[in-house]
């Protein structure tokens, strides 16, 4: 699945605000769990003041300066006047959840509260108990009234046991400012929060809108700069004035690679506009890289083989058939085709030297054989055999009339027609 560059901006953007709201969530429930942690210490302290009263009792009884129920009785009315804070006071249950000790309502003392709930159906001193019990202390968080309130709140017990008594001795914080707290500062992160996430949308709108204009605007510029080529317009220039300034680079590197391919381009035109006409201009010897230099290296090959052709044409002309041609590969037609030329031209030649030489030795039957020549080469040659004949004919006739003559044989007049000057011989004859 391919994702464009908004879409990839917008996940990493939601990414980063959700690892942002994870992190403040963290760092409000460590807060939380800190403030809680403080008043569990402070809890254990307060009950560990209380619970060496108990201590210290139980040793006076066991050193037997009192009863056990002595020292407890005393160590119990110790703790019921014991106050911390405001309205902080310490209670005590046994272990079969009995109550011996509550300040705030003494005329509770004696009774059984294993079953007894708070707003939410929770046996607090059950678990109080319990859990003090099993495994020496526990806290519990439940809800209960205020002193001088119906309404209950939430708090936070701490119980310890006592096991030589069988008592349990604990005490409790209201906790309603570190939940108030907690919600304050949630709610406070959560307006915090959606007002960071409108503020990061707006950003990223305005950044997406800005991006989509700066690809629309390399977009739009990259395209007039193609077509331009592809209609043949290779002197087409994009403007990096209309792109952002941070993107401006981008048309001037396309710029620069529009140069690196056209001005080989324009020279390989004008070069090959130039030989087209036969106009061999001068090797190339400016300085390129690569498959640029490949086509440098052709175009100097083509001016060589040009110069070549151009210089052997020139030797035909004045009449020089000793030029040795080299055609340059297997599918070299004209070098080919000029090697045959000259080999057809001295042929030619040779055969016109050959009529000239038999000729002069008095073979006037000989002609040049035509079945070797194809063309105007053989139409040059029947020319040849047909001058000869033209002036074989009437020297033989000649030849035979005097022949006859110097034996005393008149011959009949001549009644063929010829033509000047051999008209001449025949009257003369």
């Amino acid at each position: 699945m391919r994702f464009t560059l908004n879409k990839k901006i917008a996940f990493v953007v939601a990414i980063v605000l959700i690892a942002t709201f994870i992190q403040m969530f963290y760092t409000l429930n460590y807060q939380y769990n800190d403030l809680m942690n403080n008043k569990k210490s402070q809890l254990k302290e307060l009950v560990d003041n209380a619970y060496s009263i108990l201590v210290y009792y139980n040793e006076l009884s066991e050193k037997s300066q009192l009863t056990k129920k002595e020292s407890q009785e005393k160590a119990k009315e110790i703790i019921r006047k014991m106050r911390y804070g405001k309205d902080g006071y310490y209670w005590i249950d046994n272990d079969k959840y009995i109550l011996q000790v509550l300040p705030p309502d003494i005329t509770k003392e004696g009774m059984n509260r294993e079953n007894l709930e708070d707003n939410h159906g929770k046996k607090m001193v059950k678990e109080l108990v319990d859990g003090a019990v099993k495994d020496g202390e526990t806290y519990v968080t439940y809800h209960f009234r205020r002193l001088g309130s119906e309404i209950p709140y939430p708090k936070l017990g701490y119980t310890k046991y006592f096991k030589e008594w069988g008592y349990v001795i604990g005490t409790g914080f209201y906790i309603d400012d570190v939940d108030e707290y907690y919600s304050q500062n949630r709610n406070k992160l959560l307006i915090f929060f959606f007002a960071l996430i409108t503020v990061v949308f707006f950003i990223y709108l305005w950044i997406a809108l800005g991006i989509n204009r700066i690809i629309k605007s390399l977009k739009t510029e990259t395209t007039e700069i193609i077509n331009a080529i592809l209609d043949g317009n290779l002197t087409k220039r994009g403007d990096s004035n209309r792109i952002n300034f941070e993107f401006k680079s981008i048309i001037d590197g396309i710029n620069q690679l529009s140069e690196a391919f056209i001005k080989p381009i324009n020279l390989t035109s004008t070069y090959l506009d130039k030989i087209s006409r036969g106009d061999i201009p001068p090797k190339i010897t400016d300085d390129y890289k690569g498959d640029f230099n490949e086509i440098k290296n052709n175009l100097n090959s083509l001016i060589d083989a040009n110069k070549t052709i151009t210089e052997i044409a020139q030797k035909i002309s004045e009449g020089d058939f000793s030029i040795n041609i080299q055609e340059r590969s297997g599918e070299d037609k004209l070098l080919i085709s000029l090697r045959k030329s000259i080999q057809t031209i001295k042929s030619v030649e040779n055969s016109i030297n050959q009529t000239i030489s038999e000729i002069q030795k008095g073979n006037l039957s000989f002609r040049t054989d035509l079945s070797i020549f194809l063309g105007g080469w053989k139409n040059l040659l029947t020319s040849l055999n047909s001058l000869t004949d033209t002036f074989v004919k009437p020297i033989k006739t000649t030849s035979e009339y005097i022949n006859r003559i110097s034996k005393g044989d008149i011959p009949e007049p001549i009644k063929e027609e010829y033509k000047g000057d051999f008209n001449g011989i025949k009257e003369s004859i």
